[in-house]
């Protein structure tokens, strides 16, 4: 995966409070992207399971920048979460500046269906 970052910068902040809190529903709001992905890879690769942490940057303009995700041995998957990942658009961060968010989707494959 290529990481668009800067060098000799330090890493950007993590969201914290009420930033964090909005981010974190915003991306549960975009979460169908990812779960499509997922089923995607699961018409494959029917045991696929586990935790994947996409980890991106939310640039000051609000879009999403240097995404990457690791967790799961499944390429393809990675793939297609960092690239919905990259669509994603978020508010301003109140810094103005960069924020770096880690979050994690745990996937398992629906049973009955």
């Amino acid at each position: 995966m290529i990481i668009e970052e800067e060098v000799n910068e330090p890493p950007p902040p993590a969201p914290v409070g009420d930033e964090r809190r909005i981010i974190g529903e915003h991306i549960r709001e975009k979460s169908a992207t990812i779960q499509d992905c997922y089923a995607g890879r699961l018409r494959e690769r029917p045991t696929l399971q586990g935790k994947l942490v996409a980890r991106f940057d939310i640039g000051p303009s609000g879009k999403v920048i240097g995404a990457t995700a690791d967790g799961i041995q499944d390429p393809q998957l990675l793939l297609c979460v960092v690239k919905a990942v990259r669509q994603w658009e978020f508010q301003k961060p109140a810094s103005g500046g960069k924020l770096r968010v880690s979050y994690p989707f745990k996937f398992e494959p629906q049973t009955g269906h």
